[in-house]
């Protein structure tokens, strides 16, 4: 009886992903070879081999860091002649718009992991991962989003931020290779005056009101992007995007004006919710409509 039960499990039904697998195999690759060639690409680009402890350690170390930092009044002051005077000597050498910016420094209100790494979307031989940390509101004004004013804060802190963590004692981070930063501050998105840089006088400042628009909008997308990527229960979506990334890179997308990852992610958002994309459809049929996408649609506005 125990053999005949082991024989008729194995002779079960065939499961919806075998025969999804099977109908890909034979409309979308065409052949056997081309489908096994495009499994193994994904596991090679795939830095989730193995579990990453030793980097998840590290990054925990690094939030702790982050959020034990001390307070510092921090202060820069352009000078008429010679250098830029500043509280630190670190900061001397910024070359902010404003003639002063004082401010007092408190550590990130929240630090979290954002981009491809938690998407797990990440592609190696690149691996990176994004940590975001969200400025106190406390540092800033009603009025900072004139005149620079938000850029200067924000360049500010950061610097110092870094400085921080390159001379902590035992710190993760690599003194020879400064740390970057993704700065989600904790902004609220009104309906601002036209000019908001006082030298431009009755001339719109669109492309400064729209980046500090598009920061205050971060934690939103991210959210989105997190949803909508936890809804994708066979992995089709992720492997589509980690082919996407492929593709871009051996395109050389890494030059200015041209997609990054984030962004033909957020393209892959959109078209689901165009449903140009379905969760149902697999990585190659998936990375194709993606890519078709990007060579007939306008995805910018022409200057």
């Amino acid at each position: 009886m125990g053999r005949a039960a082991g024989k008729k499990r194995k002779l079960g039904a065939v499961t919806h992903d075998e025969v999804s697998g099977y109908t890909q195999t034979e409309t979308l690759f065409k052949s056997n070879l081309f489908k096994l060639q495009t499994d193994e690409l994904l596991r090679e680009v795939a830095p989730f081999k193995a579990p990453l402890t030793r980097l998840e350690k590290a990054l925990r170390e690094l939030r702790t860091q982050l959020l034990a930092l001390p307070a510092a009044d921090v202060w820069w002051q352009r000078q008429k002649s010679g250098s830029p005077t500043a509280s630190h000597p670190h900061l001397a050498h910024l070359a902010l718009a404003n003639e002063s910016v004082h401010m007092t420094w408190h550590a990130p209100t929240k630090v979290d992991l954002v981009g491809s790494y938690l998407l797990r979307t990440v592609t190696a031989p690149e691996l990176n991962v994004d940590v975001a940390v969200e400025l106190p509101a406390s540092m800033f004004l009603e009025k900072d989003y004139l005149d620079q004013r938000y850029a200067d804060k924000r360049l500010l802190y950061l610097t110092h931020l870094a400085h921080l963590l390159s001379t902590a004692a035992a710190s993760v981070v690599s003194a020879s290779s400064p740390p970057r930063f993704i700065a989600l501050p904790h902004m609220q998105a009104h309906n601002w005056p036209r000019c908001n840089l006082r030298c431009l006088g009755a001339r719109p400042s669109a492309a400064y009101n729209n980046l500090v628009r598009l920061e205050s909008q971060y934690a939103r997308v991210l959210g989105l992007l997190h949803s909508t990527f936890s809804r994708d229960a066979s992995g089709a979506l992720r492997d589509a995007a980690v082919l996407l990334r492929v593709w871009l890179r051996q395109r050389d997308a890494r030059q200015n004006g041209c997609l990054s990852g984030f962004q033909i992610t957020l393209l892959m958002v959109h078209l689901l919710h165009t449903r140009a994309l379905s969760y149902s459809m697999g990585s190659s049929l998936a990375t194709c409509s993606s890519a078709t996408s990007v060579s007939q649609a306008p995805i910018y506005a022409p200057a």
